[in-house]
């Protein structure tokens, strides 16, 4: 959420830590209404995976009465590297009838990036990190990627017989890469039977991960549109006053006293890692390598939204991914 620095919860940068046994009252407006989250920053891969952590959800000022049904889903993983959506390692049932528009709030709070997929229905992607889509298309049994924090909004029509699911595809990549075997072990069955959601009774729909897992992911490069005239569209052309490049990678090193991964951000760990300065009123392009040894390496800006306006050298032609 764009908030104010002082209610950022970066303890050591925006404010100090609460104390065992002390409080802090987060006082702001909700400006932009969507599907948030919020968790512990204070040594947050140990807090957050203990359980510190909810959903935050915005409701618009005037809200429409579009969908017969919301359901807020939270996939999770827990320090014990147990996985769970919702609290439940064994998957969820939803209440849902047969005609109902339902959208479904996806909320990623794992250290993890899955490839879910909704089957049993055609569906929509309405929603990313909280910002509408304009003209979404159909989308039938095709994969998507969600990032460590990250957030889709999905809206489905029940179908008249029968239930739709909502299913993690991974299936287990055998790296020749022995630092990937060494740090990054893929646990996908552990996801694959936790991270599994039903909409409604009767019969579920049959589905083959590994079928699923080898369709092309969704491609946020092109899905969508954009809206016409919309001032705040940037591109690769946009006059911009400071550009910058982070390079992410990675190495084995000592940290808290015990041998494992570093990560880098231009040959450097934090607390040494590059910073950048910039003014009120910049208008600041970022490019990101990822040169580590993880596919995915998911980032965001605290303070402040970002659009994505390339990747991997490819313009995005679809709606503006903030």
């Amino acid at each position: 959420m764009e908030l104010p620095n002082a209610e950022d919860g970066v303890a050591g940068v925006t404010q100090d830590a609460i104390p065992a046994g002390g409080e802090y009252t987060y006082n702001f407006i909700a400006r932009h209404p969507g599907t948030y989250w919020y968790h512990s920053h204070q040594q947050s891969s140990i807090q957050t995976g203990k359980g510190l952590f909810g959903a935050l959800i915005v409701e618009p000022k005037q809200k429409t009465n579009k969908y017969d049904r919301e359901i807020v889903s939270v996939l999770h993983q827990w320090d014990d590297n147990t996985f769970t959506i919702d609290g439940s390692s064994a998957g969820q049932s939803y209440e849902a009838k047969p005609g109902e528009l339902v959208r479904s709030r996806l909320i990623n709070s794992g250290d993890s990036t899955y490839r879910m997929a909704l089957v049993g229905t055609s569906y929509q992607i309405v929603a990313m990190d909280a910002y509408e889509i304009h003209k979404p298309t159909d989308l039938d049994g095709l994969p998507f990627a969600i990032g460590s924090g990250q957030r889709y909004d999905l809206e489905f029509r029940m179908p008249d017989n029968g239930a739709v699911q909502s299913l993690n595809v991974d299936t287990p990549v055998k790296s020749s890469n022995p630092v990937k075997r060494w740090f990054f072990t893929p646990s996908s069955e552990a996801k694959n039977q936790a991270l599994k959601a039903t909409f409604g009774d009767g019969a579920r729909p049959a589905a083959d991960l590994r079928s699923l897992a080898q369709k092309p992911l969704f491609d946020m490069n092109t899905y969508g549109s954009p809206l016409p005239g919309d001032p705040n569209v940037l591109s690769l052309h946009s006059k911009f006053t400071a550009e910058h490049s982070l390079t992410l990678g990675n190495k084995p090193g000592f940290f808290n006293g015990r041998f494992t991964m570093r990560f880098t951000i231009n040959g450097k760990t934090f607390p040494d890692t590059p910073m950048i300065t910039v003014k009120k009123g910049d208008l600041v392009k970022i490019h990101l390598k990822n040169e580590s040894e993880v596919d995915d390496h998911p980032m965001h800006l605290h303070g402040h939204s970002f659009q994505v306006i390339a990747h991997n050298g490819r313009p995005l032609t679809g709606a503006p991914s903030r």
